[in-house]
C-alpha cells in the first residue's frame, strides 16, 4: 500500500513538471534532485528492464546506462545515474513508450544531453549494447551518432578521422544501420587531404561511423541471446 502511495506522490509531482516533446511524445523532467537510495525504495517491487548503455573502455572503464521502470501507474520512467552528477529521472506515458523510444536516442545526444539536462559523452562509446533493439531502432543510434559527432566537430574539437574502424562495412550491415547511396569514394583532387576535416565527404564520414558501429554494436536483447 505503502509503496502505490509513494508511486502516486511520485506521478503527481512529475505531472507538473516540465515538458519536453520527443518524436511528438512528452517526456517530464524534474528541477528535483534525487538520491540514488530514495530511488531504490521507490521502484523497489517495480518492473525494471536496462534499455541501452553506453560503454568505454579506453583510458578507463566507464558506462552510462538506461533503465526503463514500470510501475502500472500514471507513468513509466527512464532512470540513469550519471558519474559525479548523481540520478536523473525522467517521466513517459506508457502508451506513448513505443513511439517515444524510436527518436529517443536521437533526442538524447542532440547537444551532447544539455536539452535533456544531461552532459552523456565525451567521446563516442567503445561498445553500444542495445537491451531493447524493440524499443530503439539500431538505425535511431546511427542517426543520434551522426547527430553527436557534428555537435562534437564544434563544440570537442572531434575529428571524423578519428573514428575507430576497426571491421570492413558489409552488406549484411545495410539491414541494420541503412544502406549507403554510393559505395565508392567520392573522387577528389590529388592537392586534397581527406585529414582535413572540412575536406571529408559526406560518404566518407558515414561509412567510417557505420564500420565503428559494425566492430562495436551489440544485440543484448533476449531474442539475441537464445540464438547464442
Amino acid at each position: 500500500m505503502l509503496k502505490n502511495y509513494r508511486i502516486t506522490k511520485l506521478d503527481q509531482h512529475f505531472a507538473k513538471a516540465k515538458k519536453i516533446e520527443v518524436n511528438h511524445c512528452d517526456l517530464y523532467l524534474s528541477s528535483r534532485e534525487f538520491d540514488s537510495e530514495e530511488l531504490e525504495q521507490l521502484f523497489e517491487g517495480h518492473r525494471q528492464t536496462r534499455l541501452i548503455s553506453f560503454v568505454w573502455k579506453d583510458f578507463f572503464w566507464g558506462e552510462l546506462p538506461f533503465d526503463l521502470i514500470e510501475t502500472g501507474g500514471e507513468f513509466d520512467y527512464i532512470r540513469t545515474e550519471v558519474e559525479c552528477e548523481g540520478p536523473w529521472i525522467a517521466a513517459i506515458v506508457p502508451d506513448q513508450k513505443q513511439r517515444l523510444f524510436s527518436r529517443f536516442v536521437v533526442d538524447l545526444l542532440t547537444k551532447n544531453g544539455q536539452n535533456l539536462g544531461l552532459e552523456c559523452f565525451g567521446s563516442l562509446p567503445s561498445i553500444t549494447e542495445n537491451y531493447r533493439p524493440d524499443l530503439i531502432p539500431p538505425k535511431s543510434i546511427f542517426e543520434a551518432y551522426c547527430v553527436w559527432m557534428t555537435w562534437a566537430e564544434e563544440a570537442l574539437d572531434a575529428d571524423w578521422s578519428d573514428v575507430d574502424c576497426d571491421k570492413g562495412w558489409g552488406p549484411e550491415w545495410n539491414d541494420l544501420f541503412g544502406e549507403f547511396d554510393s559505395t565508392e569514394e567520392p573522387e577528389n583532387d590529388e592537392d586534397d587531404e581527406y585529414e582535413e576535416r572540412e575536406l571529408l565527404p559526406d560518404e566518407v564520414r558515414m561509412m567510417a561511423l557505420k564500420c565503428h558501429l559494425a566492430s562495436t554494436y551489440r544485440d543484448k536483447s533476449r531474442r539475441a541471446r537464445k540464438k547464442r
